[in-house]
């Protein structure tokens, strides 16, 4: 599977066509880690590992800072 596109990625958040999975907002949650934190990661931070055999969907491993503390956050295309 190709890699996840950087581009598109960051066009879908900044322009808030990402969907928060249940899941996800568990997790969120569970970590005191706010949505806002995640889109700056994801739009700003430095995208360090591809995951292309993840399914359903590939996946990468982001790493950014907010607040100047180091926070990785993973993001899936589909």
């Amino acid at each position: 599977m190709k890699p996840l596109d950087l581009a598109v990625l960051r066009e879908a958040v900044a322009e808030e066509r990402i969907q928060w999975r249940r899941h996800v907002l568990e997790k969120l949650a569970e970590r005191g880690i706010q949505q806002q934190a995640v889109r700056e990661v994801l739009l700003k931070g430095e995208k360090i590992r591809d995951y292309t055999q993840d399914q359903p969907f590939p996946s990468a491993l982001f790493l950014g800072y907010i607040g100047g503390k180091s926070a990785s956050r993973g993001g899936r295309m589909r």
